[in-house]
């Protein structure tokens, strides 16, 4: 068995880079693509702020009424948990049709379950209108 640097027998032996990559150009292409990239950055922030400055002397005066509008809208503002809210309306709502209660009790008027509702209207039918006479 052969060593794998001296090849087999009668061959000359397997060479080898003996010398590295040279370090100095590489750190200073690295470096002068850092400061390139930072210089841009440092450009593109002053231009930003000239263009800004620009904008706010040019810019027409405020509506002086423009300080009678409210920051905030009036309430109600946006929910806070509107899933929430929603499982509670649809709870409600199914309570609504699924049990009996009160809608003016002082009129006597209460309210059924749908089922019950559905029921009751499948046996007496649909109140049916007068016909209209014919001319």
């Amino acid at each position: 068995m052969s060593h794998p640097s001296t090849g087999h027998a009668g061959q000359a032996p397997v060479a080898h880079e003996t010398r590295d990559l040279p370090s100095r150009p590489i750190v200073a292409t690295i470096v002068i693509g850092v400061l390139i990239t930072v210089g841009i950055f440092v450009l593109l922030y002053l231009l930003t702020a000239a263009l800004e400055q620009q904008v706010q002397r040019s810019a027409p005066p405020p509506n002086p009424l423009a300080a009678a509008v409210p920051k905030e809208p009036p309430a109600p503002r946006l929910q806070p948990a509107p899933i929430k809210d929603l499982m509670e309306l649809r709870a409600w709502e199914e309570s609504q049709l699924q049990h009996y209660g009160w809608v003016d009790k002082a009129n006597g008027i209460a309210r059924i379950p749908i089922d019950r509702a559905m029921e009751i209207l499948a046996e007496k039918g649909l109140p049916a209108r007068p016909e209209e006479r014919q001319r």
